[in-house]
């Protein structure tokens, strides 16, 4: 499976040395010596390199047998030492998407792919109180429809027990494990919601979840209806769900579309192809090149092809990454539409998950591409918008709470909440500060759920202008 976020790993240790050698003691540490600065004196512990009949994995394993065998914490577990030595050779590539993934990791990895599993339907967070500076697992999106919805749960509800064990102390992974669970089957939440003075007990029972990829509506304006989608992820339902809302809108007989890609990170690589290859009829999408110069050209699929015959706007910003790249890319140099917006992420890479015997996988950039053209999206940092679009300002973090209450009376809660955060540092005593901040938070979790209204996404707005004059030349 080749993914444009995750990878794979084959070797095993090969660089225990990597994680763990700083500050190392000598191989050979006399049990009582005077100590220095944590080293025992008169003993060197300097050593060039491995010694030359030692092979790296001896070094490794003799690395490790020094660490159970002296390290003052004794419960450190085998294998979090071997899961610290291969995340420590993945920091030695020059990679910076490399990563290992443990078992657990990479069974949530898979879900995120596969686009779904059983649970609540809800996305969550680990989110930062203002005051206390503690962490608490906070709901940022609930899916329409599924069982957080049903049951009244709102972004920004924060779960403080899960079957009555507390949450302070949980890392994500672990909510949201159990959290997860068989269809059919229930689970106990206890929320904590801004202006609700007590917590309270939400029961709900778990199913089939698919996450949203997309969402679309069709925009009425003054020169016709215009599609849009905003293309969350590339998962591997993206293209079967896009599909569909082109196919729904070519019945309502649009007169453009616009295919929005801001900050969508990416995902499977197959699936950009499938994507691009619903605006592309034929030919190169996207060229695929190994770390040895082989190059994999891969073609649109013609049975794919939906042929909208209307103008098409592609909207990116600085977070459209990896396959979002790949799919912009193809609709420019194909000229089957226009980018517009302001220069992409810039990661034309592709990385590989590996799996490992024993379980887990390793994740390593395996291959770079190119758009039809031969654009190199890494080279050049990214893709250059046909049409840029100067996106607002929301540096603010010097402005407080009058400012604050400006961007809420305009719905800007992101631009609210950076103001927030600076006035809570300068006043954390202020008590209206304290209701402004759940009001903010409050407010950002609706729109992040709800989306952007059209008439105040400015990005957009500027889009549906061009497209009036796409349409006008038609």
């Amino acid at each position: 499976m080749k993914s444009m976020r995750g990878v794979k790993v084959g070797a095993i240790i090969i660089a225990l040395v990597a994680s763990f050698m700083v500050g190392r003691l000598s191989a050979k540490l006399p049990s009582l010596q005077p100590m220095i600065a944590g080293l025992p004196v008169g003993e060197s512990t300097s050593r060039v390199g491995i010694l030359p009949n030692t092979t790296p994995i001896e070094y490794m394993d003799e690395a490790f047998r020094c660490i159970k065998r002296h390290a003052y914490d004794k419960s450190i577990k085998d294998r979090d030492l071997i899961y610290g030595a291969i995340r420590g050779m993945l920091t030695a590539l020059n990679d910076r998407y490399a990563r290992f993934l443990s078992p657990e990791e990479q069974r949530e990895f898979e879900i995120q792919t596969e686009g779904e599993f059983e649970g609540i339907g809800a996305e969550l967070a680990h989110i930062p109180d203002p005051f206390t500076n503690r962490y608490s697992i906070t709901i940022v999106t609930v899916f329409p429809g599924q069982p957080a919805h049903k049951a009244g749960l709102q972004p920004m509800d924060k779960i403080k027990a899960i079957d009555g064990k507390p949450t302070d102390k949980m890392s994500l992974n672990e909510a949201v494990k159990l959290i997860r669970g068989p269809k059919g089957t229930t689970v106990v939440l206890t929320i904590e919601r801004p202006g609700v003075e007590h917590p309270f007990n939400v029961t709900l029972v778990r199913e089939r979840i698919k996450v949203p990829t997309l969402k679309s509506t069709i925009i009425e304006t003054d020169f016709g209806k215009v599609g849009y989608i905003h293309l969350l992820d590339f998962s591997r339902l993206a293209d079967k769900e896009l599909a569909e809302r082109l196919q729904n809108f070519r019945r309502e007989n649009i007169c453009g579309l616009i295919l929005d890609l801001r900050d969508n990170p990416g995902g499977l690589l197959e699936s950009a192809v499938a994507v691009a290859s619903r605006f592309v009829k034929g030919g190169p999408v996207v060229i695929v090149r190994d770390r040895y110069g082989n190059e994999d050209v891969h073609e649109a699929r013609p049975e794919n092809y939906i042929n909208l015959g209307v103008p098409i706007l592609v909207l990116v910003n600085h977070l459209s990454a990896s396959a979002s790249e790949i799919v912009a890319g193809a609709i420019k140099d194909r000229k089957v539409g226009k980018v517009v917006g302001e220069k992409t992420f810039g990661k034309g890479s592709v990385q590989t998950a590996i799996p490992l015997n024993h379980g887990g996988s390793i994740i390593l950039t395996t291959h770079r591409y190119l758009t039809p053209s031969r654009y190199d999206i890494t080279e050049k940092q990214g893709i250059e918008p046909d049409v840029e679009i100067k996106f607002e300002d929301i540096e603010l973090a010097r402005i407080w709470k009058e400012r604050a209450k400006e961007h809420m009376k305009a719905e800007q809660f992101d631009d609210a909440l950076l103001c927030l955060k600076r006035a809570l540092q300068l006043n954390s005593k202020d008590e209206e500060l304290r209701k402004l901040w759940d009001e903010a938070w409050n407010g950002w979790g609706q729109r992040r759920a709800a989306g952007k209204p059209v008439e105040k996404d400015y990005e957009l707005q500027q889009c549906l202008e061009l497209l009036r004059e796409e349409v006008k030349r038609r």
